[in-house]
């Protein structure tokens, strides 16, 4: 008994250095997991996510090998060491996290006792491709709270919104499965307040606009909204393009906003160049009688319709606002790529890379061998018009 402790404690410095040879050799050795004293809060799965997370050890693959080996071995996962799976997700990659999920009795159900978090918000501090989709498809599968919020307030959308964290992909995955930017966090800031602390990411605000995110109504965007206007931040770009667009539509905007925008020349000049702008959106038309204003303006099931139609949206994407509508171009092309279906926006962007290349003979390669490691930003650029590839 006492030589199989030992080996058990040899098992656990191994795991702790991330030591894979070490670990091989000490499981050569018999080790009963059941039979060890307090095997159940200390044990080998626990000290090698511990080395992980101190950063003993950074190779992920080793840590994949190390947990398979343990798990093998009869290595588990309960009620006392549950919070591995925390670490798993923020350190780990996604083969490490299925594996214990799958084989191990991770739940992805668990919430941290000490600071409320749940797996989801483990996810959006994850670097590494897929957790945050596999975790947030489990939420969604079994009807869990994507709007938790830990012992802070924090929901996983505002804490990937932070600029501490700047997660941009996270809080673009998150809100187009649902999560609610209308919570705010215990200074009474939502997502996008948060964004606008960050670097600018367009897509982001078009995103929550599109979702009805009502910046004119939010009264704690009023307050962020003169720091802004004073050191002339990249963000009034977006911020104007949308205020112009509720004007033209007919919402009334407060004089509160306009005061504070128009304080300024840069300001001015924004919010003078949108409006011509749109008033040029309004006149060109590019299928039929449709106009860029129909596609800057229709509501999702409509653009979904359009959408369908792929002449419609061959002829879309063929034209080209020369720089007329430049603050406009991206996000209405944007709106159209966000609803087609993942085939058609293949085709139109090797179509689009074989024409500028001139070499129509790679659009096979291209299209089932490239496009595979793409992602839906890459498609977005290639079909831009206003933005280099």
């Amino acid at each position: 008994m006492a030589t199989m402790a030992k080996n058990y404690e040899n098992l656990k410095l191994a795991c702790r250095d991330g030591d894979l040879k070490k670990v091989e050799l000490c499981l050569m050795n018999y080790v009963d997991f059941k039979s060890v004293p307090n095997n159940y809060r200390d044990t080998p799965l626990d000290a090698l996510f511990f080395g992980l997370r101190v950063k003993r050890f950074t190779d992920l693959d080793v840590c994949y090998k190390i947990t398979r080996l343990l798990v093998s071995h009869g290595d588990r996962l309960n009620r006392y060491t549950m919070s591995i799976i925390l670490s798993a997700i923020n350190y780990a990659n996604l083969d490490t996290v299925k594996l214990l999920v799958n084989e191990a009795n991770g739940d992805l159900r668990y919430v941290s006792t000490l600071e409320g978090a749940s797996c989801l918000h483990a996810a959006v501090l994850c670097s590494q491709p897929g957790v945050l989709e596999y975790v947030l498809g489990f939420f969604k599968r079994n009807q869990l709270n994507i709007n938790l919020r830990d012992r802070i307030g924090e929901t996983p959308l505002l804490m990937a919104s932070r600029p501490i964290t700047e997660n941009h992909k996270a809080v673009k995955t998150l809100l187009k499965a649902g999560a609610d930017y209308r919570i705010a966090d215990r200074q009474g800031l939502t997502s996008f307040d948060l964004l606008l602390i960050g670097e600018r990411n367009p897509e982001l605000a078009w995103l929550h606009f599109d979702l009805g995110y009502d910046i004119h109504r939010d009264f704690k965007f009023i307050c962020l909204l003169y720091p802004l206007v004073i050191s002339e931040d990249p963000w009034l770009i977006d911020i104007g393009a949308e205020l112009v667009i509720q004007e033209a539509m007919g919402v009334p905007i407060a004089n509160t906003y306009w005061k504070k925008l128009c304080k300024y020349r840069t300001t001015r000049r924004y919010l003078r160049i949108c409006r011509e702008q749109l008033k040029i959106m309004r006149r060109v038309t590019f299928y039929e009688d449709l106009t860029f204003w129909d596609m800057l303006t229709a509501d999702t099931g409509t653009l979904r319709k359009y959408a369908e139609n792929y002449e419609l949206v061959e002829a879309f994407f063929a034209a080209k606002c020369n720089g007329d509508f430049a603050f406009f171009c991206a996000r209405v092309r944007y709106r159209l790529i966000d609803v087609m279906s993942q085939n058609n926006v293949k085709d139109l962007s090797t179509a689009v890379v074989c024409k500028l290349l001139k070499r129509p003979k790679m659009y096979e390669i291209m299209q089932h061998e490239l496009t595979k490691y793409m992602d839906d930003d890459d498609f977005c650029s290639i079909l831009s018009c206003c933005r280099k590839l």
